[in-house]
């Protein structure tokens, strides 16, 4: 083993050696419960997850008296309950001395996310696709140590989403997504593109009923759906399309079913360049 690999080696392992609380992460899309869950094990940190915001309240709530958890992650958009509004609860609830960091993960681009988490009562904030290193900073910067405290969260002003709305058919994919993710794994990388091209295509499905009947709140929803997974993927293009239908919509611009054809295109091409690839 070279160098490099020696010192990733002894930082995994120093890593397992630190980290022995629990996270709890609020994600309700089963691509990145799989994905982050296995980037957690990895850093040698266990794991509870939730769908949604109303599950990861109540596993919070009954952990809160042992301290079962040291540290939450949560998506910001989930159905039922917002991260927002599970971390606001969570504050207002909390026992003295027992504040639990939250970080924010979120794949929106959508103006004011990065100042809503601060009032919301969270700490930090990851943009996703989540890479093993900057969740594996996560965590030495927000579980406990007897050695030093947590420190300042991040500025803002380096957390936006570089996505541009503007990105439609200059169709880009980022090669290295599934390596950084599943490492050498050919089984856990074929595991994720095959839940990627799954549910984004039943997505697809359910975006252009809800474009067809005018439902712009569940096409939101699904679009959100839809970006979160395809930026974890790697699926670049597909992301930034997402996030411009995300902005017509919430501009009220009536430009819905281009925007649609734009995704299916963008769709199309990301799951041809991932069957392209061998596993």
């Amino acid at each position: 083993m070279n160098d490099h690999g020696t010192r990733q080696g002894h930082r995994a392992d120093e890593q397992k050696r630190q980290h022995n609380g629990r996270v709890l992460l609020a994600e309700d899309d089963a691509i990145n419960q799989k994905v982050i869950g296995h980037q957690l094990s990895t850093l040698g940190v266990s794991v509870d997850m939730a769908s949604d915001g109303l599950e990861a309240l109540a596993l919070w709530r009954a952990g809160q008296a042992t301290q079962r958890y040291v540290l939450l992650l949560t998506d910001l958009r989930m159905p039922g309950m917002d991260g927002y509004t599970l971390a606001s609860t969570i504050r207002s609830e909390e026992l003295a001395g027992a504040r639990i960091p939250i970080v924010a993960l979120s794949g929106s681009a959508l103006r004011g996310d990065i100042d809503r988490y601060r009032f919301a009562g969270m700490d930090d904030f990851l943009t996703k696709p989540v890479r093993t290193e900057q969740l594996g900073d996560m965590i030495e910067r927000w579980f406990p140590s007897d050695e030093a405290s947590a420190t300042a969260p991040s500025d803002p002003k380096d957390l936006e989403n570089p996505l541009s709305r503007d990105v439609e058919l200059d169709y880009v994919y980022d090669d290295l997504a599934l390596e950084q993710l599943a490492g050498d794994d050919a089984t856990l990388r074929a595991d994720f593109r095959n839940m990627f091209v799954t549910s984004a295509y039943s997505s697809m499905e359910d975006m252009r009923r809800a474009a067809n009947r005018g439902d712009c709140a569940s096409l939101a929803e699904l679009t959100r759906r839809l970006q979160s997974s395809a930026q974890t993927i790697g699926a670049v293009s597909l992301a930034a399309c997402c996030d411009g239908l995300l902005g017509d919509l919430a501009c009220g611009r009536a430009e819905v079913h281009h925007r649609v054809a734009l995704i299916e295109k963008a769709l199309g091409h990301a799951t041809t360049r991932l069957s392209g690839r061998s596993f």
